[in-house]
């Protein structure tokens, strides 16, 4: 067992917008989470805007192929914890 913890993001690839949770150990920086295995990111409680149409859903789960984000942004202040952690 793996304790992780959930960080509120935004995810951005060129067609979609996803903000939602996604889920880091005190070990891992999160560049990291975008350049190992597995290929795809879990994401909960996940809203998805389409940049194209314009629709908007939620959803519970959504798995985001790593190599289709163009950017991450960290909407929780829990984020600076985590690092200060890290670098201790």
């Amino acid at each position: 067992f793996i304790n992780k913890s959930p960080f509120l993001v935004e995810l951005v690839t060129s067609d979609f917008e996803i903000t939602g949770c996604i889920y880091l150990t005190t070990v891992l920086q999160s560049w990291q989470i975008l350049e190992n295995d597995p290929a795809f990111l879990p994401v909960t409680d996940a809203e998805i805007f389409s940049i194209n149409k314009g629709t908007f859903w939620k959803v519970p789960f959504a798995a985001v192929n790593k190599a289709h984000i163009t950017s991450i942004i960290y909407k929780s202040s829990d984020l600076a914890k985590l690092t200060s952690k890290i670098r201790a």
